[in-house]
């Protein structure tokens, strides 16, 4: 009490850091994609990686890759569009925004174009079958990259710690 009165208290007793800590864990909740995302992620991963493995197995040319590349490319740009207007949330897409994304994305990189290269090299020496068994692992190494990658994403979205 200050000279007989009693103080009044802020009808809003949430203090503005919590408030701002709030904002960025709902934003951090818009940002995380659906299951539907991370099915079609290990669809294009499989596809992708298996490049090799299909034109030798299907006796396509470049030609035919180039399409297959632009058509993963057009659903990865049509995907993201799709996300940005269904939750208004614009955000840096590039991992080095987010300081604790660029480590695991540089082990990710790494992993996956040393898959990659490992599957080319079998299917040159004319071991499909081999190559085929390393696709899978190569592949969900480089989802469970991706869903590494965007959980430390997430966690500095969640901390304020976002570069644009």
């Amino acid at each position: 009490m200050a000279n007989g009165q009693e103080m009044i208290m802020d009808a809003d007793p949430t203090p503005p850091l919590d408030q701002a800590a709030e904002a960025r864990r709902r934003l951090a909740a818009h940002t995380a994609p659906p299951a539907s995302f991370w099915a079609l992620q290990a669809v294009g991963c499989t596809l992708v990686a298996g490049l090799p493995i299909w034109m030798s197995l299907l006796a396509l040319d470049g030609r035919h890759l180039q399409w297959v590349l632009v058509a993963v490319a057009v659903a990865a740009a049509a995907l993201s569009w799709v996300r940005r207007r269904r939750t208004g949330v614009t955000l840096p897409r590039w991992a080095s925004s987010y300081p604790s994304a660029r480590r695991p994305r540089v082990v990710v990189l790494i992993v996956t174009v040393l898959g990659l290269i490992a599957i080319h090299t079998l299917v040159g020496q004319g071991q499909v079958g081999l190559a085929l068994a390393v696709l899978g692992p190569v592949a969900l190494a480089s989802l469970c990259g991706y869903l590494w990658v965007h959980a430390a994403m997430r966690r500095d979205i969640e901390s304020g710690r976002v570069r644009a």
